[in-house]
């Protein structure tokens, strides 16, 4: 089974959607992008507030990208899932270390970076 078309037409509706993520519409976004079950459709998802759906998405992205991984952190701790999202918050970190800058700068990721400090007391610094 192919899982990828390739063509020179512009997708229109994605782009849309893109655009209207970099506008902070995330509701537009969410409306243009959320069958694409991509990246930018699980971010437009969350940022939407569609945290089921977002982590749904972000669960068949796998592990590989660290974009992917911190983002299902975030949505793991908007969920209350503190343990898995640490999980993936250390992975991400595995993947990219520069996303501690990151997440240091996120007010969403303080429940995730608290709790990672107090397991990691001796051995992470803000």
């Amino acid at each position: 089974v192919k899982d990828t078309v390739h063509t020179t037409e512009l997708d229109t509706l994605y782009a849309a959607g893109v655009e209207a993520l970099k506008r902070l519409d995330y509701k537009a976004a969410h409306t243009c992008l959320r069958s694409y079950g991509d990246y930018n459709a699980a971010l437009a998802m969350m940022s939407a507030d569609y945290n089921h759906s977002a982590l749904a998405v972000l669960e068949k992205l796998g592990v590989d990208d660290p974009r992917v991984c911190y983002l299902k952190a975030l949505v793991l701790s908007r969920l209350g899932q503190m343990q898995e999202a640490l999980k993936y918050y250390k992975l991400a970190l595995a993947l990219d270390p520069s996303l501690e800058y990151r997440a240091n700068l996120d007010p969403e990721m303080y429940r995730v970076l608290t709790e990672y400090k107090s397991i990691n007391q001796n051995n992470y610094e803000f």
